[in-house]
């Protein structure tokens, strides 16, 4: 998902769409983001039980909007896909990050490393590949690509999610 802001413009005027239209899209999709993701923590607070289920289901919509990014060829069908791929695909980080922390309370500087080891991995090497699969394949061909992994992350989140409430209350019932 960290190719979304390296690529999101060229892509979109590779597709047909003027520049200028692109860059305000990515602003309007930036400004939602944000929004959006203050909305899921704001319903992580009330609802602390459902955050893997959220994050889970966060993850597998926005896969399916990373795959529209390449598939979108009309300039209002870009605008609802990229506000759909900013408040899902986009925004699950902050949340993920607040649903560790509360079931690793003992530890989180230990959970926090090995979330950021794979959180800022994902943000070097995937732009990287991306870049490699539009320049050898095409731009379609790499958002096809990051929705294959978002849709393994969200699978590896509900997962990792049960793995580590089953793990909460075994510890809890000792």
């Amino acid at each position: 998902s960290a190719s979304l802001w390296a690529f999101y413009v060229n892509s979109a005027v590779a597709g047909g769409t003027p520049a200028g239209v692109s860059g305000a899209f990515l602003s309007i999709g930036s400004g939602v983001g944000i929004v959006i993701r203050v909305g899921w923590g704001w319903l992580g607070d009330r609802r602390p039980t459902i955050h893997f289920r959220m994050l889970t289901i966060l993850l597998a919509v926005g896969s399916i909007s990373f795959w529209m990014l390449g598939s979108t060829h009309s300039v209002g069908g870009l605008l609802i896909v990229t506000i759909l791929v900013f408040s899902t695909g986009w925004a699950w980080p902050s949340l993920l990050n607040f649903a560790v922390m509360q079931r690793v309370p003992q530890a989180p500087g230990i959970a926090s490393g090995i979330l950021g080891a794979g959180q800022y991995g994902g943000g070097i090497f995937g732009p990287f590949a991306f870049g490699l699969l539009v320049e050898q394949r095409s731009y379609r061909a790499a958002w096809t690509f990051s929705a294959i992994m978002v849709l393994a992350a969200a699978g590896c989140v509900a997962i990792g999610g049960r793995v580590s409430m089953s793990f909460v209350l075994r510890s809890k019932s000792r």
